[in-house]
């Protein structure tokens, strides 16, 4: 996978789309997310599982910052 993405020249945009990823992370984690009526979000029930693609391209991301 990590390789197409590199044969493609994608690796970049794979970068750019983990570190927004991490940042919103960050700041979600920070805040305290409330529906209309008040009620604390749990975040964690909203997240999804990650597929074994999006790990495998973080994975990649982190080896090429190495």
């Amino acid at each position: 996978f990590a390789q197409e993405l590199q044969k493609a020249g994608q690796i970049s945009q794979v970068v750019a789309e983990v570190t927004r990823a991490k940042a919103l992370a960050a700041v979600l984690a920070r805040v305290s997310v409330v529906d209309k009526s008040g009620n604390k979000v749990d975040l964690e029930a909203l997240r999804p599982a990650q597929p074994s693609e999006v790990q495998a391209a973080d994975e990649a991301v982190q080896a090429n910052e190495q």
